[in-house]
């Protein structure tokens, strides 16, 4: 697989665009996908935001494997992050968002005050890769359909501010990726989990990676879930033998009651996405 270079232009104007308001900015509320807790941390975002207070908030826990998310949640708190897990459904949880940026933020406000500036709200600044749940997040705190929400990449395509009260605006932004996916192991867990369009990787690829990984990490879901006896080892045979069950058990087939590989496919992949088979985190060891 060749490197990837997927950077759409309005990922670059955003880019800049937080560059110019990062004056303006208090807190910098990160979101990553806890199935994917370091392929969806943007290399790129530390250098943007810089001496800003950050928070962490690992989304879509109801899909990532709950052992691993906490291993993940402890090594970004080690790295000095507040780190919040959340469906981004919870009303607790989102009620702890607001609580711990009020808490980050005490201090400097508490200078403004003395300093004889009137009170503000504050101004949070919400990044993350595409499909990392940004505009349901914001949704939820300004409890009104103020950003635009769809479970692939690329919807927000440009800078908002949204009010939450007069305590609390938020800027949101596109979903930004860096420039080049040299790691190839990055750029297959962007492509399992929806952060990059599925076209850009071939779908015959993606789904031989799923099986593996699965064969690997999650045996018993997997094989539960098609009915497979054994996978002896990872070679193509072995793979096209377990796409050959799965396939004949899901009637897709063609003419000649041959194979339809492409529907076997879209069957696995899209059940890979949606924590069908178990919930999976592909990132599946800390080894930063």
């Amino acid at each position: 697989m060749n490197d990837i270079h997927w950077f759409p232009g309005h990922m670059a104007k955003a880019r800049r665009l937080i560059e110019e308001k990062i004056k303006l900015i208090d807190v910098v509320i990160e979101i990553i996908d806890a199935r994917i807790p370091y392929s969806s941390k943007n290399p790129m975002m530390d250098e943007l935001v810089f001496n800003k207070k950050k928070i962490i908030i690992m989304s879509k826990i109801d899909l990532a494997d709950a052992g691993k998310t906490k291993q993940w949640q402890k090594y970004y708190e080690q790295q000095g992050y507040y780190v919040i897990t959340s469906n981004l459904l919870d009303f607790k949880e989102l009620k702890s968002i607001v609580t711990q940026i009020q808490i980050e933020l005490k201090e400097q406000l508490l200078k403004e005050q003395k300093r004889g500036l009137k009170p503000r709200a504050i101004r949070a600044l919400v990044v993350g890769i595409p499909n990392v749940g940004k505009s349901t997040l914001i949704n939820k705190l300004a409890k009104r359909s103020s950003a635009k929400v769809g479970n692939k990449a690329g919807v927000t395509k440009a800078l908002q501010w949204i009010k939450v009260d007069h305590n609390l605006e938020l800027l949101d932004s596109p979903g930004i990726l860096w420039p080049k996916l040299d790691d190839k192991k990055v750029a297959l867990n962007l492509a399992l989990t929806g952060a990059i369009k599925d076209e850009i990787l071939p779908k015959e690829y993606l789904c031989f990676e799923a099986m593996k990984f699965m064969n690997k990490n999650y045996q018993e879901a997997f094989y539960q879930r098609y009915s497979l006896v054994e996978m002896d080892n990872d070679s193509i045979d072995s793979i096209v033998a377990a796409l050959d069950i799965i396939g004949q058990k899901r009637g897709c087939l063609s003419k000649g009651n041959i194979i339809d590989y492409d529907k076997v496919y879209d069957i696995v992949l899209k059940e890979v996405k949606n924590a069908t088979i178990a919930r999976m985190t592909f990132d599946y060891e800390i080894t930063t």
